[in-house]
């Protein structure tokens, strides 16, 4: 894993070594972000099931991180304390927080223990590392991620805006400088033209896929800091990349179709059709990088909820949606998904670039309505499966009061007139016993 490889280069950059806990917290915790020091927080609800599953991973994370940073992890009831959830803008639950004395940044990744640490101590560490030997070089080649390198001397207009893209980009990549010549990480005669005389002139490149793809630097003026973010902003994603609630808002805002792949990692080892298929279309998306690299950006999801919220339904496994990321429409194929070839693929996605298949989906509001309605009821699915009991307490026990109200609101009128009858049948039987009587 990247974190066994790189733990120690990382934390040898973090700050002083202390002890991290898993700590309670509520309305008090205003008072201590103000006290200084950095914040890991999981902002929870009882009921939710997302909350549920990441608990066990939440204890991982404070174990891993005690005793290698000054990071202090906690944990909020947003149902006990609304002012803090509302304070720090928390509109879905989990949602983690990496927060100092004057910022916040949010988690957008997987939620497993490496990838949350790995967020965790970005966020403490510099926003540029630092690399001054090959050796380093190499161990960050050889790990497998991707990430953003500076060559050149640490100075001058092109290094002052890598360092102001590393901060603003830090949550979600790895940004080094290497201040030696990009040589070894040239492997064609097209980087080799496009790198440039590397020792005398600074490049930025991002590596990935086992090849350097270098940012373009046309001319030193005021618009450099805006390309270079854009070009993190779209470089920052794998040819393959692993989509989730957290970060398929940033994929959006590339204004290109998205193309996911649903599967249940889960499931994944039982299901050897559902894993073949996934690495067909990784297969795919790799071989057809140059024709689809400007209009389309390929992923998988492990979670068929993300796929159920964008069909509104749901969906069979494995499945294939196109998500057009600036109508919010979508397109599936016509034919059996897991039977489809990369032949099968390609056509399909020519069809969807062409924009001559049906869609589905979009943001009209009958649309947001019934996506409302849809999310809605599958919150209140999961949290029935997580827990009937308080699911039945939140909604049950409330329905049935207010259906009491209603009851009685609107059926009061009859009930009185039955009354008041019931009266005059009274009084007129007593009369007719006075008549009897004086008679």
């Amino acid at each position: 894993m990247f974190f066994n490889t790189f733990n120690l280069v990382l934390i040898g950059l973090c700050a002083t070594c202390c002890s991290s806990l898993l700590i309670e917290l509520g309305d008090n915790f205003s008072e201590l972000r103000n006290d200084g020091g950095d914040w890991l927080i999981k902002f929870y609800a009882p009921w939710c099931g997302h909350c549920q599953r990441l608990e066990p991973v939440w204890t991982e994370v404070s174990e891993a991180l005690r005793g290698i940073s000054n990071i202090r992890v906690g944990r909020i009831d947003c149902s006990h304390y609304p002012a803090i959830a509302t304070e720090f803008g928390i509109r879905g639950y989990p949602t983690i927080k990496f927060i100092s004395s004057n910022s916040d940044v949010t988690f957008s990744g997987d939620r497993n223990k490496d990838d949350i640490v790995q967020f965790a101590l970005r966020m403490v560490g510099p926003p540029v590392h630092i690399i001054s030997s090959s050796n380093d070089l190499s161990k960050i080649k050889s790990s497998g991620e991707a990430f953003f390198m500076y060559n050149g001397a640490l100075k001058g207009e092109l290094w002052n805006t890598f360092y102001c893209a590393s901060k603003r980009f830090r949550a979600h990549s790895l940004f080094f400088a290497f201040d030696e010549t990009c040589g070894e990480f040239i492997t064609s005669n097209e980087n080799k033209e496009n790198c440039g005389d590397a020792a005398n002139t600074p490049s930025i490149y991002m590596y990935k896929d086992n090849k350097a793809h270098f940012f373009q630097v046309d001319n030193l003026s005021n618009r450099l800091n805006d390309s270079l973010s854009q070009w993190v902003n779209k470089e920052r994603f794998g040819t393959f990349q692993k989509v989730t609630h957290g970060n398929i808002n940033d994929l959006i805002q590339l204004n290109r179709f998205i193309v996911l792949v649903v599967v249940n990692e889960k499931k994944l080892r039982e299901n050897p059709d559902m894993l073949n298929y996934r690495n067909m279309v990784e297969k795919f998306a790799i071989s057809k990088k140059e024709k689809y690299n400007k209009n389309f950006v390929f992923g998988w999801t492990g979670n068929p909820e993300l796929a159920n919220s964008i069909a509104l339904k749901v969906v069979p496994l494995p499945y294939l949606i196109v998500l057009n990321s600036t109508t919010h429409e979508y397109n599936i194929p016509e034919s059996d998904c897991s039977k489809m070839t990369e032949a099968d693929i390609e056509t399909f996605l020519d069809d969807v670039n062409m924009l001559s298949l049906p869609t589905y989906g979009g943001n009209s509001f009958f649309v947001r309505l019934y996506r409302g309605f849809f999310e809605t009821k599958t919150i209140i699915k999961d949290m029935w499966q997580s827990n009937p009991i308080m699911t039945s307490l939140i909604f049950i026990i409330p329905l049935m009061f207010l259906s009491f109200i209603f009851y009685t609101l609107c059926f009061a009128d009859v009930i009185g007139a039955e009354e008041e009858e019931e009266e005059e049948y009274d009084n007129e039987d007593e009369e007719d016993d006075l008549h009897m009587k004086k008679e």
